[in-house]
């Protein structure tokens, strides 16, 4: 197996509790990644990583692996690649031993199945020094950057005030979205050992931008109440699938 796919999602939350199950568009949160999966074929290639029980039967009964995380590692403080390095190392005690790992975080609900296809084939031709292709979400606004007393100063000084010269010219920015990361499983360990601030990108990453409604994250209850909002109107075009589980 060239890639695995984890979907972390602890019982947990701060900001809304039980997140993971909550109803958006009358199906929990958790079944549209579950339905991405699925939709592509994936599932005997995808893991959720969980210490809660009920979030464990509601993925079993969809079709889905499990793998038991520890407690400790799905406090608030716990790091994905802490749960994503337990999900490996579980892994490798039955054989299965990537070179990839694709993490898709449940919080993104609305990315599409062309969308994931088109990173597994980028994924396929990326330049062998390349630890990590991610999510982005592309702005071309006129960035300020403001010290203590509040002036403004542009953050890019020679970039032209027209949206459409600054992405021209290459001053656009590129803002992480948590949707989608695909990383080595070497350069992934190799960075966690030496205490990196981020692991999961490696030394070199690149970048494939996403359109702003497959990148919507869901972090608090106004988020849960937006997500609602896209799905009635309409306006999250989604891998949906039937959801008889």
């Amino acid at each position: 197996m060239d890639t695995v796919i984890i979907i972390p999602a602890r019982g947990g939350s701060k900001r809304v509790k039980r997140k993971n199950l909550m109803p958006v568009g009358q199906k929990p949160l958790l079944a549209y990644t579950f339905d991405l999966v699925k939709s592509l074929g994936l599932t005997d290639n995808t893991y959720v990583s969980t210490e809660d029980a009920e979030i464990k039967y509601f993925a079993e009964q969809y079709g889905m692996n499990v793998i038991d995380r520890p407690q400790e590692l799905a406090s608030d403080s716990s790091s994905t690649e802490e749960a994503l390095i337990d999900a490996l190392d579980q892994l490798a005690k039955n054989g299965i031993e990537p070179e990839w790992i694709c993490t898709l975080e449940p919080t993104s609900p609305f990315r599409r199945t062309e969308t994931l296809k088109k990173f597994f084939e980028k994924q396929k031709n990326l330049p062998h020094d390349v630890d990590c292709l991610f999510a982005t979400i592309k702005h071309t606004s006129y960035f300020w950057r403001k010290d203590d007393n509040d002036v403004a100063t542009p953050l890019f000084a020679e970039a032209p005030r027209r949206s459409q010269l600054r992405d021209k010219q290459g001053f656009s920015l590129f803002k992480e979205a948590g949707g989608v990361f695909i990383s080595k499983v070497a350069s992934l360990r190799k960075h966690m050992e030496k205490g990196s601030i981020a692991p999961i990108f490696g030394a070199k990453a690149v970048t494939l931008p996403i359109d702003s409604i497959e990148a919507f994250d869901i972090d608090t209850k106004a988020d849960m109440i937006l997500a609602e909002t896209l799905v009635q109107s309409g306006n999250a075009r989604t891998s949906a699938l039937p959801t008889n589980h």
